[in-house]
């Protein structure tokens, strides 16, 4: 049966044997079809699956994964999360449906079920950051789960991580910086503030949108935070006495969005995203935390001190310094040495010269 159908989704898994496992889904996301292409029923399942868009769950089968993940998207776990967060976990979630969602339930209280999670993470293995937070999300599904007493065993508990990078010893410089405030809109000039900001206090998103002026006690801010409910202090560098004084307001949140409202954490980064691809800085957010560690181990501060400070543990501070602190300091002398040089000799010059 020769009908040409749009929107099908093809997805190959090679097995351990070398064997490639073909499987089609009615759209991204969507049920799995059953049968081989130009079958009549492949074309039946596709023509209920289409069917099936207007009442998006009737596909589902009680009883497995797929299921539960419709039912933990209604929960109220799932809806406590922040909005970005959800999207996120959406998209993750998603790619999970598309391998296990025909799993009945059962099967994930069998360890052996760990493999399989595993070969499916290894597939996207040239997708490193994806497949981490796909078993990240698989993980906070089965937990929740067990809590319903639906399952005794969390099969994606403990399973490594395939990105291994760190981006501990990755800086904000002023280039970056620089990149920023050329951004010349309202919303580009309270970013630039707001990342140096980040970079002079280590501070995670969440404290950066929080931390108010009547924190600022002169040579320090404290205050307690509305996420950890613990106190913080945090030393004030020249640099950022200098930035604080250049900011118009003097209560309230200190960092602001375009027309001077506070932020939330999720507006955070939504502003952050604009600006900085508007800026061509390839940077994070949480690459301050590194740029505040090198700014605190140039102004004297030892490892165990920034260690205290940040989070961090003393090793981490110490390759920092390794990177940045030492190299500027080689840098440095190696400069003053050089100027001394050419000024002695011009020196010598000058005498020969009378």
């Amino acid at each position: 049966m020769d009908v040409k159908l749009h929107g099908i989704h093809t997805v190959r898994r090679k097995l351990a044997d070398g064997s490639v496992r073909v499987h089609r889904y009615a759209w991204r996301g969507g049920p799995k079809l059953d049968g081989e292409p130009g079958s009549v029923e492949f074309l039946r399942s596709y023509n209920q699956a289409q069917a099936s868009k207007t009442a998006p769950d009737a596909y589902v089968i009680p009883g497995t994964l797929g299921d539960a993940i419709k039912r933990y998207k209604r929960s109220g776990d799932f809806s406590k999360l922040s909005e970005r967060t959800q999207r996120e976990y959406s998209r993750y979630l998603s790619l999970i449906e598309l391998e296990f969602s025909d799993a009945p339930l059962s099967a994930f209280n069998d360890p052996q079920m760990r493999g399989e999670v595993k070969e499916w993470r290894d597939d996207m293995r040239n997708r490193p950051r994806t497949a981490d937070y796909a078993v990240a999300v698989f993980k906070r599904l089965l937990s929740w789960l067990m809590d319903n007493g639906e399952l005794v065993l969390n099969v994606a508990a403990r399973m490594g991580r395939l990105h291994r990078a760190s981006r501990a010893d990755i800086i904000w410089t002023e280039d970056d910086h620089a990149k920023m405030a050329g951004v010349q809109t309202p919303l580009g000039q309270r970013m630039a503030w707001a990342m140096r900001f980040a970079c002079l206090t280590g501070l995670r998103r969440s404290s950066l949108v929080a931390i108010p002026y009547s924190a600022d006690q002169g040579g320090y801010f404290d205050w307690i935070s509305n996420k950890t409910h613990r106190r913080v202090i945090i030393p004030i560098l020249p640099q950022l006495r200098a930035l604080i004084d250049e900011m118009p307001e003097t209560t309230g949140a200190i960092l602001r969005g375009a027309r001077g409202e506070p932020m939330t954490p999720d507006g955070f980064s939504s502003n952050f995203d604009a600006i900085t691809t508007l800026a061509g800085v390839d940077k994070h957010i949480h690459d301050a935390r590194g740029t505040f560690a090198t700014a605190l181990a140039l102004a004297g501060t030892d490892d165990r001190e920034i260690a205290g400070i940040i989070g961090w543990s003393p090793e981490k501070v110490a390759e920092i310094r390794r990177v940045y602190v030492d190299a500027n300091s080689l840098a440095l002398r190696t400069a003053e040495r050089f100027t001394a040089v050419n000024g002695a000799a011009n020196g010598q010059s000058q005498n020969k010269a009378k």
